[in-house]
């Protein structure tokens, strides 16, 4: 039991190494728990060591005691740091010792220079066990050789793949690294060009999930239209000019995030007067692909075009089968909010706006310092959306960020809402009324 409680306090991977925290907190307390500790191969599993810092004796220190007191237990590695890249020497000898033990490799994360990653060749052909492989490539990427790097090459049971680069060009964009890419399932990528990343996911077929950053500032005309037939799940952030998810067919996706970027000046190359689910290609999406979107999330930055009603109302009804909605970062006007709301009252067989919604994630925060936020129309959203046989299925979950501002002005319509939504939620429902960080909890 005790072990399983040291287990329970390890902080999430990967984390610097502390005497605050577990492991070493747990053996440091008494003679009892440094047994159980240092008998619990998992607390020792996860290993994260800066190696330019230049302490290479209590890098190889730390590296073989975590490997002997982990015995056989799958491991979960982190290596290097961005800010000591050129003290990072050839020939570490704690990276040569874990490379010893690349058999049990499980999870690894490297934010190493080229030439260091290179030494990890040992390992080629014997990554039996890696699951997830995230690359933090830096700038020294782009002007080192463009060999290809096919340590990773073979690797069967590798599902999950990270990238983050501080420039265009690494070893992932010119494809100079060798990933059994249609063995994965799940792909993330940092801000890159549309064409390097569709170039990748015509390489895998397999993807269940999905997260990418678009560039903008390049047009994406020129991408190549992608099937991936096994994906149920979909994070983009992408410009609200551009058209990129036409290119997409996803017969099988549930959820979706969509995050927009730009800036006002490029409105002239929006036509308002199309929706935005058209505009963005979402409704040639859903026409090829044929598939029951389930959650969708969206959000806007600051700089962005507003969607308005038309845009929320179109979209919606064109996802009938919705049974949760995030448009807390959407940032919407006034107008179009209460709007929204108000209409997501309307009981109307034809054009009921999400009937089947169980989730809304919403924000009190307006664009631009619009007028408040009307608490009433929310009151009368959730009485609508709780009456029990109706045509429309039960909300069960509702999320509000809200600030001391939003929360007074709760109060002041003669009742306070807040009293409200404690009604439903001592009647079941899910209700959570904090800030943004959610740090502040008033229901």
């Amino acid at each position: 039991m005790l072990a399983e409680i040291f287990i329970h306090a390890l902080p999430e991977h990967p984390a610097e190494l502390s005497v605050y925290d577990a492991p070493l907190l747990s053996q440091g307390v008494c003679r009892r728990w440094r047994d159980v500790s240092r008998s619990t191969p998992e607390l020792w599993s996860r290993i994260c060591v800066h190696l330019g810092n230049g302490r290479f004796d209590a890098h190889l220190e730390i590296a073989s005691a975590f490997l002997i007191r982990s015995a056989k237990h799958p491991l979960s590695i982190s290596l290097g740091s961005a800010d000591h890249y050129s003290s990072v020497p050839e020939g570490h000898p704690a990276l040569s010792l874990l490379a010893t033990q690349c058999e049990r490799w499980h999870a690894l994360r490297l934010q190493l220079p080229l030439f260091i990653l290179r030494e990890l060749t040992v390992a080629k052909g014997r990554l039996l066990s890696l699951n997830s492989l995230h690359l933090v490539t830096g700038a020294g990427y782009c002007n080192g050789d463009k060999a290809t790097l096919d340590t990773f090459a073979f690797a069967p049971r590798l599902k999950c793949f990270q990238a983050n680069a501080e420039t265009w060009e690494d070893i992932v964009d010119t494809r100079a690294l060798l990933l059994p890419w249609s063995c994965l399932t799940s792909l993330r990528l940092d801000e890159r060009r549309a064409g390097d990343i569709w170039s990748l996911l015509q390489d895998c077929p397999n993807l269940v999930h999905l997260e990418a950053h678009i560039c903008g500032g390049i047009p994406d005309i020129d991408v190549p239209n992608v099937k991936l037939p096994h994906l149920l799940s979909l994070s983009l952030t992408f410009q609200e000019s551009s058209t990129i998810l036409s290119t997409l067919t996803l017969p099988i996706l549930e959820q979706a995030s969509f995050n927009l970027t730009g800036n006002n000046t490029e409105l002239d190359a929006v036509d308002l007067a199309v929706t935005w689910h058209v505009r963005c290609g979402l409704a040639q999406l859903l026409s090829q692909s044929q598939c029951n979107l389930s959650k969708l999330r969206i959000q806007a930055a600051h700089d962005t075009h507003t969607l308005i009603l038309r845009d929320l109302d179109d979209c919606l009804h064109a996802l009938p089968e919705l049974t949760e909605l995030d448009v807390r970062q959407l940032g919407l006007h006034s107008m179009t909010l209460h709007s929204f709301m108000e209409k997501m009252t309307e009981i109307n067989e034809s054009r009921s706006i999400v009937p089947k919604l169980k989730r809304l994630v919403l924000s009190t925060r307006l664009k631009y310092g619009d007028p408040e936020f009307r608490w009433a129309v929310l009151a009368a959203l959730v009485k609508a959306r709780r009456v029990v046989g109706g045509q429309l299925d039960i909300l069960q979950s509702l999320e509000l960020t809200t600030d001391v501002v939003g929360v007074a002005a709760a109060g002041e319509d003669g009742f306070n809402v807040l009293d409200t939504l404690r009604a439903f939620k001592a009647q079941g429902m899910r209700v959570e009324v904090t800030s943004e960080n959610r740090e502040v909890r008033w229901l």
